[in-house]
């Protein structure tokens, strides 16, 4: 039976001669490191590695725009998607240790759960209801009523602050029949 590669999530603290590239499944469970020199043939090498161990999900870099300028373009002209790992402030390592590989592949972690959350979704067009509504002269009291809910639900439907496809489709066949 064939399995299925594992998700691989990739990590990089960038210095100024050498990037520490580790990775974790999708589980967060370590699967490897290792350090490569800032060359081209050490970019390469690291996205092996990277490629080695399954199915590159993120890679989260240390200073994208700095010592991991080199590696992030190498990283994307690859095709792979890059996170910039924001470092943390100084007193907060001295305070909490410095376990470079793990705290950068769980930043690249949350920030791709961050962007996928926030990332917006097409959502109904409500902008009819009020419209529809106003031309047949019914009023937000008159709708509430017959649903049992408050008018200021209704109002925030129809403006779009709420969201409620089940009501809107019911809504929809009220106002129709009306």
């Amino acid at each position: 039976m064939m399995t299925e590669p594992l998700e691989i999530y990739g990590g990089v603290d960038t210095h100024a001669e050498t990037i520490h590239v580790a990775a974790i499944d999708d589980r967060g469970q370590p699967q490897a490191d290792h350090e490569y020199p800032t060359t081209p043939a050490g970019y390469r090498k690291a996205i092996a590695f990277l490629h080695s161990r399954g199915r590159v999900r993120v890679v989260g870099v240390e200073g994208t725009s700095s010592y991991g300028a080199g590696i992030t373009r190498a990283l994307s002209a690859e095709g792979l998607t890059v996170a910039e790992a924001i470092r943390p402030d100084r007193a907060d390592r001295r305070r909490h240790g410095k376990s470079v590989p793990l705290r950068l592949l769980k930043r690249a972690i949350a920030r791709e759960m961050f962007t996928l959350l926030t990332k917006p979704v097409q959502a109904p067009e409500y902008a009819d209801l009020r419209t529809t509504r106003q031309s047949k002269n019914i009023t937000l009291t008159a709708v509430a009523r017959d649903f049992s809910v408050w008018p200021t639900v209704i109002s925030r439907i129809e403006r779009g602050l709420q969201r409620d496809d089940a009501f809107v489709d019911t809504y929809r066949e009220w106002l129709a029949a009306a």
